[in-house]
């Protein structure tokens, strides 16, 4: 299994993980809500900019919605396997050209933006758990470890 394929595997578990702990806390959770919307729509987003589209309909901060995440993380997480199946080390180094949020043009290799969204969700869910923890509730488990354990 490639390297990659195994990273955005465990941001999908990791997603799973973080959505069963924010369940049950609905609005009880608002920060961490947002956060997690967040991390969502940047996924989205990152696949989107990847295959070529357009993104400047999408926000950055979405609203949150807990009924939606199931959907999304689902969704993000195909989507991203599908790109991973067929890319090589070439499209890994080939330029990616997309535009941010306020409209300006960027080129980065494929594999920079791939690390960035694994990196970035991972930095996220990290903030969520502390606001879980915070509020004397049960974080998620999400470390690398304990998804290869289970996998």
């Amino acid at each position: 299994m490639k390297t990659w394929e195994r990273i955005f595997e465990h941001m999908e578990w990791a997603n799973v993980k973080i959505v069963e702990a924010l369940r049950p806390l609905g609005e009880d959770s608002a920060k961490a809500q947002k956060l997690f919307a967040h991390v969502l729509g940047a996924e989205r987003i990152w696949l989107s900019r990847i295959r070529g589209e357009d993104t400047s309909s999408f926000a950055i901060w979405p609203e949150p919605d807990i009924q939606a995440y199931e959907s999304l993380v689902q969704a993000n997480g195909q989507g991203y396997q599908a790109l991973l199946a067929e890319i090589d080390d070439q499209r890994l180094a080939a330029p990616v050209v997309y535009r941010n949020s306020q409209g300006t043009e960027f080129q980065t290799p494929l594999a920079d933006i791939l690390s960035h969204v694994a990196l970035h969700g991972m930095y996220h869910r990290g903030q969520i758990n502390l606001l879980l923890r915070i509020d004397d509730r049960e974080p998620a488990s999400i470390d690398y470890i304990l998804f290869a354990r289970e996998s």
